[in-house]
C-alpha cells in the first residue's frame, strides 16, 4: 500500500506601517520576496512571479489575493508538517525583519497567519 502524503499551505495578511502611515501592500510584498531571494537559499518557482522553492523544499510566494503563502513539502506524517508550518513562520519573521531593517527608520511589518476558509469551501 501507498504511504499517505500531505502538505499544508498557510497564508498570511500583511501590512506595513511606516512613520507616515501605511506602507503600500504591493510595495511591501515586493520587498518580501526581493529579500527572500537575498537572504535565503532557493530555487526559482517557473509559475509564479517571483516565487521560491526554499532549500527545505517548501515554496514561498505571493498568491493571487496578493498575499504572502508558504506551502510546505509533501509530509508523511504530522509531526513533519508542523515542523515545517512552524518553519514557515520563522522564515517569514525572517524576511519581514530583513524589510523592516532596510526600509525608512520607524518602519513595521505586520504578519498574521490565516488558516481559516470563512467561505466555507
Amino acid at each position: 500500500m501507498a504511504e499517505l502524503m500531505f502538505g499544508v499551505e498557510t497564508e498570511y495578511a500583511i501590512s506595513g506601517m511606516g512613520p507616515h502611515g501605511a506602507v503600500d501592500l504591493g510595495e511591501i510584498l515586493q520587498s518580501l520576496m526581493e529579500a527572500a531571494r537575498g537572504k535565503l537559499v532557493h530555487l526559482p518557482d517557473m509559475c509564479s512571479m517571483g516565487g521560491v522553492f526554499l532549500g527545505n523544499g517548501s515554496r514561498f510566494y505571493v498568491d493571487c489575493g496578493g498575499h504572502p503563502e508558504i506551502g510546505t513539502p509533501e509530509c508523511t506524517n504530522p509531526w513533519d508538517a508542523v515542523r515545517y508550518i512552524q518553519a514557515g513562520h520563522s522564515v517569514l519573521a525572517g524576511v519581514a525583519a530583513a524589510v523592516e531593517g532596510g526600509g525608512e527608520p520607524g518602519m513595521e511589518v505586520l504578519c498574521f497567519r490565516c488558516n481559516v476558509d470563512y467561505s466555507g469551501s
